[in-house]
């Protein structure tokens, strides 16, 4: 039922300092497909399943302040998260 469909991003926790050139995000979601993240606003691009969570191996990245918003399908709608706000230090 759509009402309990949910998506979150676990990680990078919020204000959390990133200090490596890559970085792997993760997500906790309800979804069984279709599970999207937009890193700065730009283009939403799939996450892989793996163990119960749902993942995106992001790199080439600039210092500076970046947020996420994952999305997933409830019916004919998307469901997006809370954005997630964070901190690049590289």
């Amino acid at each position: 039922e759509a009402a309990k469909a949910y998506v979150a991003v676990d990680y990078p926790q919020e204000g959390e300092i990133v200090t490596s050139a890559s970085y792997t995000i993760r997500l906790t979601t309800s979804a069984h497909a279709g599970v999207e993240l937009s890193i700065d606003g730009k283009e939403f691009q799939p996450a892989r399943e793996s163990v119960g969570h749902w993942w995106l191996d992001w790199s080439g990245y600039g210092s500076g302040p970046h947020a996420i918003v994952a999305r997933i399908a409830v019916g004919k709608r998307a469901l997006k998260s809370k954005a997630r706000s964070f901190t690049v230090l590289i």
